[in-house]
C-alpha cells in the first residue's frame, strides 16, 4: 500500500520516528538551514518517510536515513517553489518593473524623469497597484497580444527567462516586446497629463 499523504502515526511508527528524530536536526545541519525556520518545513515529509518506510517491505530494503533525506529534501524544494510562487503574487499587488507610473493624476509628470530610457528601464521601476488596472487594460489595448501578456507576466514577478522561454524569443525580441509596452505607457501617461 502506497501512502502518499500523511495520517496518524501508529504506536510502532510513532516509536520508530522518535527513534530516528536526529535525521531532521542532521539534515537540516548538512543542507545549512536553521532548524528554528525549517524544522516545520520538513517534519511532516520526514513522518511520511517514517510510515512508507514502516509499510512498504521495498523501501526497507535501503538505509531509513536515505528515504527521509529525499522525503525532506522534496519538502523543501516544494517550500522554496511556494515561497517563489508567494513572490509573484505580492501582499497590496504591488510589483517593481521599472518606473513609476501611477494613475494618481499628480504622479504622472514624473513619468519622463524616471523613463529616460525604455528598453532598458520598463520592467524595474514600475510600480503597480491594484488601482491600477484599468490603466493596465488601456496599456494592453495599444499593444499586442503577446506583449499585453509579457506585461501581465513581469508584474507577476515572472523573471526575463521564463517569459523568454514561454515564448520562445531570445533577448533582443523580448527588449522590443519590453519598448513598445513602454511606448505605450508613456503614450498614455502624456494624454493623461495633457
Amino acid at each position: 500500500m502506497r501512502r502518499t499523504k500523511l495520517e496518524v502515526l501508529s504506536e510502532t511508527e510513532r516509536i520508530f520516528a522518535e527513534q530516528h528524530h536526529d535525521i531532521i536536526y542532521k539534515f537540516l545541519g548538512m543542507k545549512g538551514y536553521d532548524p528554528k525556520e525549517y524544522y516545520d518545513v520538513v517534519l511532516e515529509r520526514y513522518l511520511l518517510a517514517c510510515q512508507q518506510y514502516m509499510v512498504r517491505k521495498d523501501l526497507q530494503e535501503h538505509v531509513f536515513d536515505k528515504i527521509a533525506w529525499q522525503h525532506m529534501n522534496s519538502a523543501i524544494g516544494n517550500h522554496f517553489k511556494k515561497m517563489k510562487t508567494m513572490k509573484r503574487n505580492p501582499v497590496q499587488g504591488i510589483t517593481s518593473l521599472d518606473a513609476l507610473i501611477s494613475v494618481n493624476q499628480s504622479d504622472v509628470g514624473m513619468v519622463d524623469e524616471i523613463i529616460p530610457d525604455l528598453t532598458s528601464d520598463i520592467e524595474r521601476n514600475l510600480v503597480f497597484t491594484e488601482n491600477d488596472e484599468m490603466f493596465l487594460d488601456a496599456v494592453s489595448k495599444l499593444v499586442t497580444r503577446d506583449q499585453a501578456e509579457i506585461m501581465r507576466l513581469v508584474l507577476d514577478g515572472y523573471s526575463e527567462r521564463e517569459i523568454k522561454r514561454k515564448f520562445g524569443i531570445d533577448r533582443r525580441k523580448y527588449n522590443e516586446h519590453l519598448a513598445k509596452i513602454g511606448e505605450a505607457i508613456m503614450s498614455l501617461s502624456r494624454k493623461r497629463t495633457a
